[in-house]
């Protein structure tokens, strides 16, 4: 039998990057970072990642305007597919976090 790949998740550079939750879910702790695009501060940049490694995938890109609509979706169609919990749980933060 073949071993699921780990990748490593990578830290956002501190370009006006913002933490704002860490959690575990599967035995793996993530962290969700978040910063406001400079062409329109309603529209926010997210990066999930493993802080640490996890199997098939680390990091997960996304945007969100705070209207409710998501862009760059790629990422989260992976994430709700293959780790549907961790994709509730990131959309219950982000439409309830004061992301100002």
């Amino acid at each position: 039998m073949r071993k699921t790949p780990m990748y490593r998740g990578k830290a956002p550079h501190n370009d006006g990057w913002r933490r704002i939750c860490d959690f575990s879910r599967d035995g793996i702790k993530w962290v969700l970072h978040f910063k406001h695009q400079a062409h329109d501060h309603d529209w926010l940049t997210f990066k999930l990642r493993a802080d640490g490694r996890a199997p098939k995938k680390a990091n997960y890109w996304f945007s969100w305007h705070t209207s409710g609509r998501y862009a760059h979706q790629k990422d989260l169609i992976h994430l709700r597919t293959h780790r549907p919990d961790l994709a509730q749980t990131i959309a219950a933060v982000v439409s309830a976090f004061d992301l100002a």
